[in-house]
C-alpha cells in the first residue's frame, strides 16, 4: 500500500526541479466583507430616522419610502452634551456668576455692521455641516444613495403680497425661502435665501432728488433686489437654495404649496427631474374653498343664515378629511395601493355621515367614525351637530369637493403627509 501511495506521488506530485508559477510572489488575499444583519444606531439617529409603525419593528424608510436594508437594535444610551446640562433645570443659572454691561440704545450701532456677516457666515457653515451629516446618516442607514434627500419649501414675505393698490409694485418687500429636509423627524433647515427691496441710502438720496437705482449703487446698498423685481418669483429663491445645497445632496422629492413655481427652479439648478409632492394643509383649504364655490340646494343647510353655515360645514370637512387621510396611512403603514383602494368607500361614508346615515357605513369605512351613537365624529363646527339635507345632486357635489383632497390624484401628491409650513 505504501508503494502504491509513493508511486501515485511521483505520477501526479510535483516533479524535482520544476519552479511552482507562484513563486517570489507575495499572495493578497482580499478580506470578504459581509454586509451586518442587525445594526445599532447612535440615539440621536435613532430618534430622528427611526419609524415605529409597529411595537416590535423598527424601520428607517429612503426617499421613496422603502424600507433600509439593516435590522435595526435599540439604539447606544445617549451621551449627554453640555446643552443638556444647562437645560436641566437643577443645574445653577450661568448666568448669575457673570458680569453684564447691556445699553439696548448701542446695540445697532455697536454690532448689527459688525456682527451680521459673522451670522451669516456662522450659518451657512451650519447648513453645510446639516448637509455633511445627512449624508453621513443616509450612508448609516443604508440608502441607497446617500446624497439623496426629500425637501420642503416655500416662502415667507414681510406683507401680502397681493392686498394693495395704493402703489403699482407688490406690496411685499422682504422675502425669505427656506429649504428643509423631510429625511428625519428633525427637519433641519439645510439652505435658505433672503431677499430684500429695502435701502436707506437709496431712499435718502432719492429725496434728495438723485436718481439711483438699487441693488449696486455707489456706497452702501442693503438691498438685493431691485424695486421693480417681481418679489414673489419662488422659481429663482429655490434655484438659489438648490444650488446651495447642490455641494453634498440631491434632491428626490420637493413638496410645495399648490401655486408654488419652486420646482421649475429646483429643475434647472439641479439640471435632473425631481418628484413633485403637494402640501396637504393646502390641497385641504383648497377643498374648503371648494365647498365655498358650490351651489347646493336650499334645502341643505337650515336655518336663515345658509352662508355661515356653509363656511362651517367646509370647516367641518376639512377637518373630518384631513384625519380619514392621516389615519388611513397610518392604518395601511404608508402603503398607497392600499389606501387608494379603499378610500372610495371612505368618501361615501362621509357623505352619508353628514347626511344623517352616520352607522353600518362608518363602522366598516371609516378610519376615525365608530358609527355609534357614544362613539362617532363630532361635527365641532355645526351648530347643534344636525344632519345635512342632501339631494343627490348636493351628494355629488360633496363628494366631488372631497375628490380635491381624497381623491386619487391627489393621493398620490400627498402619499408622504409632508407640509411646507414652516
Amino acid at each position: 500500500m505504501a508503494r502504491k501511495r509513493k508511486a501515485l506521488s511521483k505520477k501526479f506530485g510535483f516533479q524535482k526541479g520544476n519552479t511552482p508559477a507562484t513563486k517570489g510572489k507575495k499572495l493578497k488575499f482580499e478580506p470578504k466583507i459581509e454586509s451586518e444583519p442587525f445594526m445599532r444606531l447612535p440615539h440621536t439617529v435613532f430618534e430622528s430616522r427611526v419609524s415605529h409603525k409597529s411595537s416590535k419593528v423598527l424601520e428607517v424608510h429612503d426617499v421613496e419610502q422603502s424600507v433600509c436594508p439593516p435590522m435595526l437594535l435599540r439604539p447606544r444610551p445617549k451621551i449627554p452634551e453640555q446643552i443638556d446640562e444647562y437645560l436641566d433645570p437643577t443645574f445653577p443659572d450661568p448666568d448669575n456668576h457673570t458680569y453684564k454691561h447691556y445699553v439696548p440704545s448701542l446695540v445697532c450701532k455697536k454690532l448689527a455692521n459688525k456682527v451680521g456677516s459673522v451670522i451669516v457666515n456662522f450659518n451657512q457653515q451650519d447648513m453645510k455641516d446639516i448637509r455633511e451629516s445627512l449624508v453621513a446618516e443616509n450612508e448609516m442607514v443604508g440608502y441607497a444613495n446617500p446624497v439623496l434627500v426629500n425637501v420642503e419649501t416655500d416662502g415667507r414675505y414681510n406683507n401680502p403680497i397681493f392686498n394693495s393698490d395704493v402703489t403699482a409694485f407688490q406690496a411685499g418687500t422682504q422675502v425669505v425661502q427656506t429649504m428643509v429636509e423631510n429625511n428625519t423627524k428633525l427637519k433641519h433647515i439645510v439652505s435658505v435665501f433672503t431677499g430684500n427691496k429695502l435701502c436707506k441710502v437709496a431712499s435718502r438720496l432719492r429725496n434728495k432728488g438723485i436718481e439711483v437705482l438699487c441693488p449696486n449703487h455707489a456706497g452702501h446698498c442693503s438691498a438685493n433686489l431691485a424695486e421693480d423685481s417681481v418679489i414673489g418669483n419662488e422659481t429663482e429663491y429655490a434655484r438659489q437654495c438648490t444650488i446651495e445645497l447642490n455641494d453634498k445632496l440631491k434632491i428626490a422629492h420637493v413638496t410645495t404649496d399648490g401655486d408654488s413655481k419652486a420646482v421649475n427652479g429646483i429643475t434647472n439648478a439641479q439640471r435632473s427631474n425631481v418628484k413633485i409632492l403637494r402640501d396637504v394643509r393646502h390641497l385641504a383649504n383648497s377643498m374648503k374653498r371648494a365647498v365655498q364655490n358650490c351651489t347646493f340646494s336650499l334645502s341643505m343647510f337650515s336655518g336663515t343664515n345658509k352662508r355661515n353655515l356653509k363656511q362651517r360645514f367646509g370647516l367641518d370637512l376639512k377637518a373630518r378629511c384631513t384625519a380619514e387621510l392621516t389615519y388611513a396611512f397610518k392604518a395601511h403603514e404608508g402603503k398607497l395601493f392600499a389606501v387608494k383602494n379603499h378610500m372610495p368607500a371612505v368618501i361615501k361614508a362621509i357623505v352619508l355621515c353628514y347626511s344623517g346615515g352616520c352607522g353600518m357605513s362608518c363602522q366598516i369605512n371609516s378610519y376615525v367614525c365608530a358609527g355609534m351613537p357614544s362613539d362617532h365624529w363630532q361635527k365641532g363646527f355645526l351648530p347643534n351637530k344636525e344632519p345635512l339635507k342632501m339631494t343627490s345632486d348636493d351628494e355629488v357635489l360633496v363628494e366631488n369637493c372631497i375628490n380635491v383632497l381624497l381623491g386619487p390624484k391627489s393621493l398620490e401628491l400627498v402619499r408622504f403627509l409632508t407640509d411646507s409650513e414652516m
